[in-house]
């Protein structure tokens, strides 16, 4: 059985500013139907301009960005949350264009993070089964809980063996590792997430992960889906991934021996000729972050693609080196 698997990539609003729609936003939508993670906090405008413009010919994850609100007010020293009756109610009218929305967490702690914070865990839960008593019935199956890596063993077990009043349990569960808690450490987790999850009571549950940077760690999990926004990282630091590993395109870092400048003419001749196929040019990539962003994001749909005809796997798995 081939695997669902779908790769939504976040930051993607600016490739559909004003400036860039027709150049890259229209592209990406009509040609290429990318699949985009935006958050309702401070991209409400995009998404609904989006499904006004039939932008969205991929999947759409929608975000309540809680973290970028806790984030926004630690920056001004105040108490900035998401409104969840308001999110509620954009859910409910917009619901039908979306492929997973993600409840309202709570976000406390140094950095945003703090593990094990059994009240946060308590508050999350809360606002999931309150927004789920008040969004549509027919939107439930894409309405996801959250998991944060830092949250109890408890807690999670709690989750996935939670059944409702009708007898069902939660289709679709959000997975998430902090940035700061360390690879190998963060590895861990996930594999001892998943092995849990096939010793519930609900071990055919859909999972996504949240804020995937690498894709080996996407190559090891057994995800329904994830998101990304390591793609627009690269970007903006002067580089592209393909197929041969990552490029700089770059002036700045002329230094560097992946600068496409200092390839072989071999290898020069080998990425032009991919880059074409993308529609793109070395010298374009050199001169343009947005160039760079673009061939990025359909490097990462074309992984995902690859992931989706690959056979599926019930367990995570770790890659060997050798």
């Amino acid at each position: 059985m081939k695997q669902d698997f779908t790769l939504y990539l976040a930051a993607a609003p600016s490739m559909y500013s004003n400036k860039y729609v027709k150049e890259y936003g229209e592209r990406l939508s009509n040609e290429h139907h990318i699949d985009i993670l935006s958050s309702q906090f401070n991209e409400k405008e995009f998404i609904i301009k989006g499904i006004k413009n039939n932008w969205f010919q991929g999947k759409l994850m929608i975000d309540s960005g809680a973290f970028s609100a806790w984030n926004l007010g630690k920056k001004l020293n105040k108490d900035i949350r998401v409104d969840v009756d308001e999110y509620i109610n954009f859910i409910n009218e917009y619901g039908d264009y979306f492929d997973v929305i993600v409840q309202i967490d709570a976000v406390t702690g140094k950095d945003g993070l703090d593990e094990g914070h059994v009240e946060k865990q308590k508050a999350t839960w809360e606002n999931f089964i309150y927004m789920r008593s008040k969004i549509r019935k027919d939107l439930w199956p894409k309405f996801i809980p959250v998991v944060h890596a830092g949250d109890t063993w408890d807690f999670l077990d709690m989750v996935l063996n939670y059944v409702d009043e009708d007898g069902n349990h939660i289709e679709y569960l959000g997975l998430g590792g902090p940035q700061n808690i360390q690879a190998e450490r963060n590895t861990n987790w996930w594999f001892e997430a998943f092995s849990r999850i096939a010793k519930s009571s609900n071990p055919n549950v859909k999972t996504h992960g949240f804020g995937m940077t690498t894709l080996k760690m996407l190559d090891e999990l057994p995800l329904t889906s994830a998101d990304s926004s390591s793609w627009n990282a690269f970007g903006r630091f002067g580089t592209i991934i393909t197929p041969f590993g990552p490029i700089t395109c770059s002036d700045r870092k002329m230094h560097e021996k992946n600068n496409f400048n200092n390839l072989t003419k071999e290898k020069q001749d080998e990425i032009r000729k991919y880059l074409e196929g993308l529609g793109s040019t070395p010298e374009k990539c050199l001169a343009s972050i947005m160039e760079r962003n673009y061939v990025n994001m359909l490097y990462y749909q074309a992984y995902a693609e690859k992931k989706r005809n690959t056979e599926l796997s019930s367990k995570p798995h770790r890659k060997r080196l050798f």
